[in-house]
């Protein structure tokens, strides 16, 4: 009876001692499945796709362990390097786990031509901060290659005579549209009866999310709008709301202009 009690005793500590054991230290960081991240329509934005050769640096992220920040090599329009600055380093425990899941996340981010990347299991925090710094530096890409909003002061006079060719520009605001993450408002620039450009007054900014989907669909929307000569346009994918409230400021425009 002693030697049965000896022994449920010591298989219960073992039990206890394997569950108590941290799941970090359970060999390399792999990228997690099932996670809930996800991304905007594939390949370069916009945006990128304008930049040439630049080297954006994003904010320093304070995590649990320390801060990570990245620098976003932009090359022929498209993400093609990332580069870490400072990571968590205070030890060797989290300099082995940044070693193994640094690489990931960077072929991960290039795949992707994104932020919207895959947490990497046993490295959660370090992909948090990975993910925050090369959005910040892609946001910061986007401000940087953003057309110059258009002012009706710096446009002729209306009211001029003459052809489409000749016309004075006239510059006609749309109606803010409220939309389930903001207002979405656009001015469409004429000159006779053609579309000329669609500037963007308002729209969705209270987060990097929504900046890099707005970034990548707001052009996408003013070239079709430009090519279609119309409202009358397709939903970007990813940017349903943003494309709804574009459609519906950009027809209120043309609808008060008398096109």
């Amino acid at each position: 009876m002693q030697r049965i009690a000896i022994w449920l005793a010591s298989t219960v500590a073992a039990v206890a001692l394997l569950f108590s054991y941290r799941t970090s230290t359970a060999g390399a960081p792999a990228i997690a499945s099932g996670s809930s991240s996800r991304r905007i329509p594939s390949g370069p934005s916009v945006a990128l796709r304008r930049a040439r050769d630049q080297v954006v640096r994003g904010p320093a992220i304070d995590t649990r362990w320390g801060p990570v920040q990245v620098s976003a090599h932009v090359s022929a329009g498209r993400l093609t390097e990332i580069t870490v600055l400072q990571m968590p380093a205070d030890n060797q425990r989290d300099i082995d786990i940044n070693n193994a899941a640094l690489p990931i996340l960077h072929d991960e981010a290039i795949a992707a031509q994104s932020a919207q990347i895959d947490t990497v299991s046993g490295a959660s925090y370090t992909s948090d901060g990975y993910r925050q710094s090369l959005q910040g530096a892609l946001d910061r890409l986007v401000a940087a290659v953003a057309p110059p909003a258009a002012t009706v002061a710096a446009l002729p006079p209306t009211g001029t005579t003459g052809s489409a060719s000749t016309a004075a520009a006239r510059v006609v605001d749309g109606p803010t549209i409220d939309t389930r993450w903001g207002p979405v408002q656009v001015s469409v620039v004429l000159r006779g009866r053609r579309i000329r450009d669609v500037k963007v007054l308002q729209v969705p900014s209270d987060n990097p999310r929504d900046a890099e989907i707005n970034g990548f669909a707001v052009p996408v929307l003013h070239d079709e709008a430009i090519a279609a000569q119309s409202a009358q346009i397709d939903t970007v994918s990813g940017a349903s709301y943003t494309s709804d409230g574009y459609r519906q400021s950009l027809q209120g425009a043309l609808d008060q202009a008398g096109l």
